[in-house]
């Protein structure tokens, strides 16, 4: 037995023809911004986000091109608008938004074989993005300091909880 083994024929019938009606709405990614609006509130940004921007839209397009229902020229146009920008590597990048957003539409939007220098790069920015989160944690760990929200929810669930128990034994004050 399968998912869809659960999912009743109709609901799969309408998802799918909600699928096709969203992917007809999102052919084409806008045309680049060219204003001066550099802040982190800047819709500039929206391309980097997989939530609410180009690179969820080309994984949208990507996913239905395996299964057969398009073409790869969408993904690749919303690819291209969600690079289009610098991409954020910084410490509100992560799974949803930057280069580890981008680089999860890419590696599931590009064509078979296409985009592998570009893959190679984001691959290479999200390592040394980990690298350093992983190295401030253990700087923070080691000062005996809490977790700062912006390691996220993951990031608590991960480090936090272990980090925790491992202070209470200890007999040092917890988060």
């Amino acid at each position: 037995m399968t998912t869809l083994d659960i999912v009743p024929e109709q609901a799969r019938a309408d998802a799918a023809a909600l699928a096709d009606q969203l992917a007809d709405r999102l052919a084409v990614p806008p045309p680049p911004e060219h204003g001066g609006d550099r802040s982190p509130g800047s819709p500039r940004w929206l391309g980097q986000s997989l939530a609410r921007g180009a690179a969820g839209v080309a994984v949208l397009h990507g996913v239905r091109t395996r299964a057969g229902l398009g073409g790869w020229e969408r993904a690749h146009a919303w690819l291209a608008c969600a690079a289009r920008e610098d991409l954020s590597a910084g410490t509100g990048a992560g799974l949803w938004f930057g280069a580890p957003a981008v680089a999860f539409a890419a590696a599931t939007a590009a064509a078979p074989g296409r985009c592998q220098r570009a893959l190679g790069a984001l691959d290479a920015d999200v390592a040394a993005l980990v690298r350093a989160r992983l190295a401030a944690a253990r700087a923070r760990m080691a000062a005996g300091a809490c977790p700062a929200l912006v390691e996220g929810t993951a990031g608590i669930a991960l480090t936090c909880t272990p980090w925790h128990l491992a202070q209470a034994a200890a007999g040092r004050p917890a988060c």
